[in-house]
């Protein structure tokens, strides 16, 4: 569900439809549920005060003195905007640890976002992968590998091989990802060094 928020509902849905057809051939229980039965099994999905200050503290975490300068270029629609990021995208999603938690959420989001193409959004999710704790070796692991798999699913390793090899994922080496988290590091390090006092 985290992921739906990042990347749009359609391929989530797709996804649902493959998951429940999997439980269905395991022999799990796919009743069909609907929301007048009142049967949402997750109680975090409550749009309540609770979920509201879950996703408030996370964004914070996540943002903290980044979050006012974002909010002031929303113009008039920064109260709506906020609210829908605190009570849903956040409360509801993506500060429900119950089964990836902070780290583990970060090193999902910001692959999904330089996927969906939305480096800016990837930028912000790597800076708060850093304030949760996770190094710049796991980010750049991660993106490593985020490459590889998206030149395998592009076509870059096809059956029966044989033939050269073109990256379809821009950039040699390390490739054109991890030249902008290398500039993100970069640019959070001068922003630590100036509000620190630190050279």
């Amino acid at each position: 569900m985290k992921i739906f928020t990042l990347t749009g509902i359609a391929p989530v849905l797709g996804a649902f439809f493959a998951l429940v057809s999997a439980e269905r051939h395991i022999g799990l229980d796919t009743h069909i549920t609907t929301e007048a039965e009142g049967t949402i099994s997750n109680p975090s999905m409550a749009l309540d005060a609770t979920n509201y200050t879950r996703g408030n503290d996370f964004l914070q975490l996540l943002y903290q003195h980044d979050l006012p300068p974002i909010v002031a270029q929303m113009g008039r629609h920064g109260a709506e905007i906020m609210h829908m990021e605190k009570q849903i995208i956040y409360g509801l999603y993506l500060a429900d640890f119950s089964v990836l938690g902070r780290q583990e959420t970060e090193l999902v989001a910001f692959p999904a976002l330089v996927c969906g193409g939305t480096r800016g959004a990837g930028e912000w999710h790597v800076r708060g992968a850093r304030r949760v704790g996770v190094e710049w070796e796991e980010i750049e692991g991660v993106m490593g590998c985020v490459k590889e798999v998206a030149n395998w699913v592009l076509g870059n390793e096809r059956e029966g091989g044989g033939g050269s090899r073109q990256e379809i994922v821009p950039g040699k080496g390390r490739g054109e990802w991890m030249r902008w988290v290398e500039e993100c590091r970069r640019g959070m390090e001068q922003e630590e060094s100036a509000r620190t006092g630190k050279k």
